[in-house]
């Protein structure tokens, strides 16, 4: 049987950071493609001009941080591939969705869900029972307690914190070493310690 085929649509930061999972893991990217590349090659990888698939039937992960663009830009695919570092802790029964990156140091426990087209990135925490829904970005070193809902397209910030059975609403941003010990409502930026809303969002609004 074949060795499957996996693109990394983007060919930024982020893209780097997931073929250098997929590279650990013994699955390297057949190529970047970038509708804008500033690069031929990254880690040793060829960079394409184009988000077209070479081969139609490959899979893609759509390497781009940014909730609301990688939304986007995933209606344009239908098969997607998975990227877990070696070193992350992932619970036997932990679901993950198509799409999603999991990062190096990265904990997922037991009977957590994790959606479609997620970052669950470096060094974060998902506790036990956990639902992470669709296109959600749990940042570096962010730790939720069990029983944490996060909502579709919604990111908890660098070093922020969500304490046990809280819910975080659709299209929300926690703040970077925010506390949430409180539900925090959808479309919306929420920050300090603990976490207080100070304006809305839409959902292609800037993080921050």
């Amino acid at each position: 049987m074949p060795s499957r085929v996996t693109y990394l649509i983007g060919a930024g930061g982020h893209a780097k950071v997931i073929a250098d999972i997929l590279i650990a893991s013994g699955h390297p990217p057949a190529a970047f493609l970038d509708d804008a590349p500033t690069q031929n090659r990254i880690l040793g990888i060829t960079v394409i001009k184009g988000l077209e698939l070479p081969q139609p039937d490959s899979a893609v992960i759509v390497a781009v941080g940014d909730n609301a663009t990688r939304q986007r830009l995933a209606r344009r695919y239908s098969t997607f591939d998975v990227a877990i570092h070696p070193s992350a802790v992932v619970s036997r029964d932990a679901e993950i969705g198509p799409g999603t990156v999991v990062m190096a140091g990265a904990v997922i426990n037991t009977g957590a869900r994790v959606g479609s087209h997620c970052i669950i990135n470096t060094g974060s925490i998902i506790d036990h029972d956990c639902l992470i829904s669709d296109f959600a970005h749990i940042a570096p070193g962010a730790k939720l307690g069990g029983n944490v809902r996060v909502g579709t397209g919604s990111m908890v910030g660098l070093g922020a914190n969500v304490i046990h059975g809280r819910c975080v609403g659709d299209h929300t941003v926690v703040g970077a070493g925010s506390t949430v010990v409180r539900d925090v409502p959808s479309r919306v930026v929420a920050i300090g310690s603990p976490a207080r809303t100070v304006r809305t969002r839409a959902p292609d609004d800037r993080y921050l």
